[in-house]
């Protein structure tokens, strides 16, 4: 999976964004033993690229400027196992037939 962000520069409620930015984000998925095992590598902003400028607005009488450039970059790996798993799960046996019967 791959995903590609992109904000461009411009007003939004109450912040001007100075410039506009974009990010890389990716993941690889795989199951093994009938999918009980399963394993994501997910990595984040590959290029470093989320860098924010912006202007915050608060009334007439205040205004911020801010300049964001943290390291977003980032990676894990995410591993999940289903113990006791089973195959043909539970989907009832009737128990409401008396009253569907009687409706």
């Amino acid at each position: 999976d791959v995903d590609v962000d992109w904000n461009s520069r411009g007003h939004q409620l109450n912040m001007y964004q100075f410039s506009s930015y974009w990010g890389v984000n990716t993941s690889l998925y795989k199951s093994f033993l009938k999918g009980n095992l399963t394993f994501q590598l997910y990595a984040a902003d590959l290029f470093g690229t989320i860098k924010q400028r912006q202007q915050l607005y608060f009334g007439k009488l205040r205004l911020i400027n801010q300049t964001n450039e943290a390291n977003s970059r980032q990676v894990s790996l995410t591993i999940r196992y289903k113990f006791n798993s089973a195959n043909n799960k539970y989907k009832g046996s009737g128990a409401g037939s008396a009253q569907k019967n009687r409706l």
